[in-house]
C-alpha cells in the first residue's frame, strides 16, 4: 500500500536528496478519474448492497504524520470509529433516507473496546478513548453504524504459519460478536491490499463459519487466475476435506477510491462490483485509502450514492452487511464454478526480511502448538485473550514504514555514512515497533504458555560455539568419501554442497543431503525482469526493488559461489563442523554477505540436526538474498506443508505464489515424498519462507515467472533466510542492530514412512535444540 499524501510529503525531501527523475520513483499515485472511460449505466441493476471501509495498515503511513503503528492506532481509537459513529449520526439528525455502516476491522475495534493501558510503542503512547466515546460508538455498533468483518485485519494468512495462530486471527471477530450478542448464521472475511492467501486457509475458515474471502488486490499485482479472465469468483474447494469457501478477487484495487460523479465512478464501476449468481442484487464498495478513515462527514456518503444512482438508475441503494449479499450468493452457489488449486502470496518475501523477527516469531508459534498439545491453553480462556490480540498482529501486512525516500546512497560506504539520518533512523525504529508486538504478546502469556515460550525463545541467545580440543580436523581426503559418524551413521560431505549425502543404516540405504549456502545479489536488470512478467493494470513496481541503485552503486546480479574450508569431526563421531568461506570477499565487503559460515551436524535417531551459523554479515542496502537449500531426491515429490495442509508446487495456479511459501513447522516445514522409500522430512526452526527451485532457476525470492511450475521440474527447495528487494514496508536491510551481524538457523532432517503419521496439529514434537556446548 502506498498513498498519494504520503509520498508528497516526502517529495521535497527526495529533491533534494537527489537530480534523478522522481516521476519515475513515484508509484500507486490516485487514478485519474477524469482520464477513465465514462461509466454506462445499468438499468438491470434493482439493488445495490453498498459497503463502507477503509484500508488498515497498522503501520506504514498516515495522511499527515509518520506513520508509526502506535499513531495508526491512536487515530483509530480517537478519531475514526468516533467519526464513522457521527456520520451515520448526522444523516439520520437531517432527514436523509441514505443509510451508512462503516465496515471495521476486528482487531482495531475489540482494541478500541478493551484498550490496553499504560502501552507504548517505540516510546509513543497507545491513547485510549475515554468512557463517553466508547459508550457512544457501542450505541453506534447496536444501531448498525459501525460492523466488522470475520478476519482479524489485512493478514497474510500464509505467516499465519499453524492452525493455532490461524484461529487466534479469526477469535477477534468471534469476540465481538459475543460481546455485543450477535449470533451469525454465516461470516466473510475483508483482505485488501495482500494479492492472494493459501488454499489451506478454507478448512478453519469453513469451521469458524466463514463463507467467501473478498480480496481486494493491490492494484499494481496481478490477479490469480481462476480459469477465465473474466471471472470475478469461485468457489474455492479444499481436495482434502472438500470444505469450500467463495473467493471473490477485485483486482486493480482495494477498489479504488469513489470517484467525484456518476460518469468518473471511480472504485464505484460496476467493475468494481460483484452480482449475486440468479439475481439482479450487486455488491459496490465506496472504499477509501491507506488509514484515511471513514468518510470525513455525511455529504462524502451523500456523494458515494449520487455517483451510484447515476450508473444505477432503477436500484434500491443502502448500506449493507457481508451477511446479506453472500446469503443470497450461497443461495445460488451451484451455479458458482469450482476452483481447486493453490493461490498464495507474492508477497511472502518481505515478511522474511527480518531474520531475528521471524525466528522469534516461529519460537512463539511452536511453544503455542506444544502448550495447546498439552492441554495447559485454551485458546477460548479468558486469560489468552491479551496474548492473543499482540500475536495477531505478527501476520498483519504491514512491517514498517513506506520508504526512506533515499535514491542515491547504496554502495555500503555512502549507505554507512547516512545511516544516523532522520529517515534512515526512522525506518530502524518502525522495524523495532513491529518487533515490539511479539514482546508485548510474550509479555501477556499466562504462565503456562510463557514457561513454554521461555523454552523456545533461550536457545535465539546462544553465540556461536566454535570448535573447542574435542574436534578434530580431518585432512582434504575426507571430501567426497564415506565417513563413519559413529553407530549405523555414513555421511559424505561436499565441498560445495555440504552434506551431500547419508546413510542411517551403515551404508545400505543412502539418502539426499542438504544444508549448502546460497548468496544472490541482484541490480535493476532483475527488476526489469519481475516487471516483465509481474503484470497489472497499472504497470506499477509494486514497491520491489531499488530506484537508481545501478546508477549510484553498480551492483551485479549473480550467484556468489561458496565454498567448504575445512572440516572437523567431534571424538563422539556423530558431529561434524564445516567451514563454509566466500570465494570472493567482494561479496561481503561491497555486498551483505557473512564473512564467514558453519554448518554443524548431529547425527542422531532417524536423521540429523543442522544449524547453519553466519557470522558477520554485512548490512547493505543493494538488493540481496540468502538460502539453506535442500536438494529433492531423484523421482520425490516436494510438500509444503502449509496451515497443516500438504500443498505440492504444481498445485499453484497461474499467477499464484509459486517461487514462494510460508511454512510451518511441525512435524515437518518441507516434505520429500517417494513411492514406496522413506519420506525425508525438513523441519525449519528460524525461517518460515521455502523457495522452490528448478535445475536451472532459482531459488528466488522474485515472484516470477508466474506460470504454473510441474512438480517434477522442482529440483529442492531452499530456505530463506532474508531478503531485501522491496523498499516500502519490509525491512531494507539486515542486520539492522549491529549486535545480529551473526545468526543462526536451525534444521531437523529425519527418514519416516510416509504412510504413517501424517497429522500435522502439533502432537509430534521433533527435538533440534541441540545445544552445542553441550558436546564441545
Amino acid at each position: 500500500a502506498m498513498s498519494q499524501s504520503a509520498l508528497l510529503c516526502c517529495l521535497a525531501a527526495v529533491l533534494a536528496a537527489t537530480a534523478t527523475d522522481v516521476s519515475a520513483i513515484i508509484q500507486h499515485q490516485a487514478p485519474n478519474y477524469f482520464s477513465q472511460k465514462v461509466s454506462t449505466p445499468h438499468p438491470e441493476i434493482t439493488r445495490v448492497h453498498l459497503m463502507f471501509m477503509n484500508h488498515l495498515d497498522v503501520g506504514f503511513s498516515l495522511p499527515s504524520e509518520i506513520g508509526y503503528s502506535a499513531n495508526v492506532i491512536n487515530a483509530y481509537l480517537n478519531v475514526y470509529f468516533e467519526r464513522a459513529a457521527n456520520v451515520s449520526r448526522d444523516l439520520r439528525k437531517f432527514g436523509y433516507l441514505e443509510t451508512f455502516s462503516y465496515l471495521a476491522h476486528p482487531w482495531m475495534l475489540e482494541m478500541f473496546f478493551d484498550c490496553p493501558q499504560n502501552v507504548s510503542l517505540q516510546g509513543i503512547k497507545i491513547q485510549c478513548p475515554s468512557q463517553a466515546t466508547v459508550d457512544y460508538v457501542a450505541q453506534a455498533v447496536k444501531e448498525g453504524s459501525i460492523q466488522w468483518h470475520a478476519g482479524s485485519m489485512n493478514v497474510q494468512y500464509e505467516t499465519c504459519l499453524t492452525p493455532n495462530l490461524l484461529q487466534i486471527s479469526l477469535d477477534s471477530a468471534k469476540r465481538l460478536d459475543a460481546k455485543f450478542g450477535i449470533k451469525r448464521k454465516l461470516s466473510a472475511v475483508s483482505l485488501r491490499d495482500v494479492p492472494g492467501l493459501t488454499r489451506a486457509a478454507i478448512d478453519l475458515m469453513a469451521k469458524n463459519g466463514i463463507v467467501a474471502v473478498t480480496n481486494g488486490i493491490n492494484w499494481a499485482c496481478p490477479s490469480v487466475d481462476l480459469g477465465s479472465p473474466d471471472l470475478k469468483f469461485v468457489r474455492w474447494r479444499s481436495p482434502d476435506t472438500g470444505n469450500e469457501i467463495f473467493y471473490n478477487k477485485i483486482p486493480g484495487g482495494y477498489p479504488g477510491n469513489p470517484g467525484p460523479d456518476p460518469n468518473h465512478p471511480g472504485g464505484l464501476d460496476f467493475s468494481n462490483c460483484l452480482q449475486a449468481p440468479g439475481t439482479t442484487e450487486i455488491q459496490c464498495w465506496a472504499f477509501r485509502s491507506d488509514n484515511s478513515g471513514p468518510p470525513v462527514d455525511y455529504k462524502e456518503v451523500l456523494s458515494n450514492y449520487e455517483v451510484l444512482r447515476g450508473q444505477y438508475p432503477n436500484a434500491a441503494i443502502s448500506a449493507s452487511t457481508m451477511e446479506k449479499f453472500w446469503s443470497l450468493v450461497l443461495a445460488n452457489r451451484d451455479s458458482v464454478p469450482v476452483f481447486t488449486k493453490e493461490n498464495g502470496d507474492t508477497w511472502l518475501q518481505g515478511d522474511q526480511a527480518d531474520f531475528h523477527r521471524m525466528a522469534r516469531y516461529r519460537a512463539i508459534a511452536r511453544a503455542l502448538d506444544t502448550c495447546v498439545s498439552a492441554g495447559a491453553c485454551q485458546l477460548e480462556s479468558p486469560d489468552m485473550i491479551m496474548f492473543s490480540r499482540w500475536i495477531a498482529k505478527a501476520a498483519e501486512h504491514t512491517y514498517g514504514l513506506n520508504g526512506v525516500w533515499d535514491y542515491v546512497h547504496y554502495s555500503n560506504l555512502d549507505f554507512y555514512s547516512v545511516m544516523q539520518n532522520d529517515n534512515f533512523r526512522h525506518g530502524v525504529s518502525s522495524w523495532l515497533e513491529q518487533r515490539q508486538f511479539l514482546q508485548l504478546a510474550v509479555d501477556a502469556a499466562p504462565p503456562k504458555l510463557a514457561s513454554y515460550i521461555a523454552a523456545e525463545l533461550a536457545p535465539l541467545a546462544d553465540e556461536f560455539p566454535g570448535v573447542g580440543a574435542n574436534f578434530s580436523r580431518l585432512n582434504d581426503t575426507a571430501w567426497g568419501r564415506p565417513l563413519t559418524a559413529g553407530g549405523p551413521y555414513r555421511v559424505v560431505f561436499d565441498r560445495r554442497a555440504g552434506l551431500a549425502r547419508f546413510s542411517i543404516d551403515s551404508g545400505a540405504t543412502w539418502h539426499q543431503g542438504g544444508g549448502a549456502f546460497v548468496y544472490r545479489t541482484y541490480n535493476e536488470s532483475d527488476t526489469a525482469f519481475f516487471l516483465r512478467y509481474y503484470t497489472n493494470p497499472n504497470g506499477d513496481n509494486t514497491g520491489f526493488g531499488k530506484y537508481n541503485s545501478t546508477q549510484n552503486a553498480h551492483p551485479v546480479s549473480q550467484f556468489w559461489s561458496v565454498s567448504a574450508a575445512a572440516i572437523y569431526q567431534h571424538s563422539s563421531q556423530s558431529a561434524f563442523a564445516v567451514q563454509f568461506l566466500m570465494d570472493d570477499p567482494q561479496s561481503s565487503v561491497k555486498y551483505g554477505a557473512p564473512a564467514s559460515m558453519w554448518a554443524m551436524y548431529n547425527f542422531t535417531g532417524t536423521g540429523y540436526t543442522l544449524h547453519s551459523w553466519s557470522l558477520s554479515k554485512t548490512p547493505t542496502r543493494l538488493m540481496e538474498a540468502f538460502y539453506i537449500d535442500f536438494p529433492k531426491p531423484p523421482g520425490a515429490l516436494a510438500v509444503l506443508n502449509k496451515l497443516g495442509h500438504d500443498i505440492a508446487v504444481g498445485q499453484v495456479a497461474a499467477n499464484g505464489s509459486v517461487w514462494q511459501h510460508m511454512v510451518g513447522h511441525s512435524p515437518y516445514s518441507v516434505a520429500f515424498r517417494q513411492q514406496g522409500k522413506a519420506e525425508l522430512r525438513v523441519q525449519s526452526l528460524d525461517s518460515s519462507l521455502a523457495c522452490p527451485r528448478t535445475a536451472s532457476y532459482g531459488p528466488t525470492v522474485w515472484p516470477v515467472p508466474m506460470s504454473p511450475v510441474p512438480d517434477s521440474k522442482v529440483a529442492g527447495i531452499s530456505f530463506n533466510m532474508l531478503n531485501n528487494v522491496w523498499d516500502v514496508n519490509f525491512v531494507f536491510w539486515y542486520p539492522y542492530m549491529p549486535t545480529e551481524a551473526n545468526f543462526r538457523a536451525r534444521f531437523r532432517v529425519d527418514l519416516a514412512d510416509h504412510l504413517d503419521d501424517l497429522t500435522v496439529d502439533g502432537d509430534q514434537q521433533v527435538d533440534a535444540k541441540l545445544n552445542w556446548r553441550d558436546i564441545l
